[in-house]
């Protein structure tokens, strides 16, 4: 145990709540925080000092639960001793005497910087496909295997109120936007495209100026490797 506890990579401690000391700190800490565990022995408010001020805020919301005897996982931003910003993820394990009183700690805590980074790049990366999705000039519609709509961008919800004079909703299954003699070959052909048969269709609307608005409309299939059945997308 000894062995273990000083070479595993993440840090494990435990810390006294009523005398309010270290009680034993893996020696990860110094690859983690850059301090080694007599600096943290030597300043019990260490820890504290080394979360990023806009994070504090984690730490204090999750206090209580300890106090209830809750386990708790916080994820935070540390700032390293040679200054660099690290996220960290601690589990922490509370223990309550008889009388319900929190008394001690224990806990593991891991860097997590790297995985951090990957959600941030692609939630960037979703912020800027979603930025593209609903503000192209062409119409976008995700519809699933049962016909039904998923999702929508602003050029389609537009077109389809100034043309079909209906508003798209989430749920609403797409074949009853259409005019009654369209229905059956455009069902068909979302058919054929979730079988991945892609195909495109022009059809046209009168405007009230006696002039008329052309469609391009091209239907592709999206497998779905996650469950049974496919999706697709219609432009």
């Amino acid at each position: 145990l000894k062995t273990l506890f000083e070479n595993i990579e993440e840090v494990l401690f435990s810390v006294d709540l009523v005398n309010y000391r270290l009680i034993q700190m893996s020696a990860a800490c110094e690859k983690i925080y850059g301090y080694t565990p007599r600096e943290f022995e030597a300043d019990n408010n260490l820890w504290i000092k080394l979360i990023h001020p806009d994070d504090k805020n984690v730490i204090e919301e999750n206090d209580g639960k300890l106090g209830e005897g809750k386990i708790v996982i916080n994820q935070y931003r540390i700032i390293h001793k040679n200054s660099s910003i690290r996220w960290i993820e601690a589990k922490i394990i509370p223990t309550l005497d008889k009388s319900g009183l929190l008394t001690r700690i224990d806990g593991i805590a891991k860097d997590i910087t790297e995985q951090k980074l990957v959600e941030q790049s692609l939630q960037q990366s979703e912020a800027n496909l979603h930025t593209v999705f609903d503000n192209t000039d062409i119409g976008y519609l995700l519809i699933d295997a049962n016909l039904k709509l998923l999702s929508f961008n602003g050029q389609a919800k537009k077109f389809v109120e100034q043309d079909l004079h209906q508003i798209l909703a989430k749920g609403d299954y797409v074949i009853d936007y259409f005019v009654p003699e369209r229905k059956l070959l455009i069902k068909k052909m979302m058919e054929d495209a979730l079988q991945g048969n892609n195909s495109s269709y022009e059809l046209n609307y009168p405007q009230p100026d006696d002039s008329t608005r052309w469609y391009h409309i091209q239907l592709f299939g999206i497998p779905n490797k996650d469950k049974d059945g496919n999706f697709f997308s219609l432009t």
